[in-house]
């Protein structure tokens, strides 16, 4: 890759550690789907084929051993000659997470990042951030 990438739609990614994007989700609630293109330096899309997206939630960045690690945030490349991919998590993964009283409390705060993952097996960071989870009222 090599080259600096600009996600539209929400989330751009420039230079080694991504861009940082802070995301606030209802307990319960479907968070995104976020829809984002990503192009290379010249504004041309980046092509996606044959690549893939490695996407972790945990409750700190130095938690390693959570089951967020794994599945709590999806996604898919939905056009890969226009760069254009999704990311998304689950009603029912926000509806498991722990989140506190109010958007402050430590409970409520998680961290997110998502990784580009090249044909060849070339990882470059993509975007990162805080993920608040806000107490549902309608349980």
């Amino acid at each position: 890759m090599g080259q600096e990438h600009r996600p539209q739609g929400g989330i751009v990614a420039i230079g080694f550690r991504g861009v940082r994007q802070d995301i606030e989700i209802r307990q319960g609630a479907e968070g995104g789907p976020y829809l984002c293109t990503l192009t290379n330096q010249d504004g041309l899309p980046f092509d996606l084929t044959g690549c893939h997206f490695n996407t972790s939630v945990r409750k700190s960045s130095s938690s390693l051993l959570t089951p967020w690690a794994l599945a709590a945030m999806e996604s898919a490349v939905v056009d890969a000659k226009a760069g254009r991919f999704q990311l998304w998590i689950t009603s029912h993964n926000t509806g498991l997470m722990e989140c506190g009283e109010t958007e402050q409390d430590p409970k409520s705060r998680w961290v997110w990042q998502v990784d580009l993952v090249e044909a060849d097996g070339r990882i470059s960071p993509v975007a990162y951030g805080a993920l608040i989870i806000f107490r549902n009222l309608c349980v």
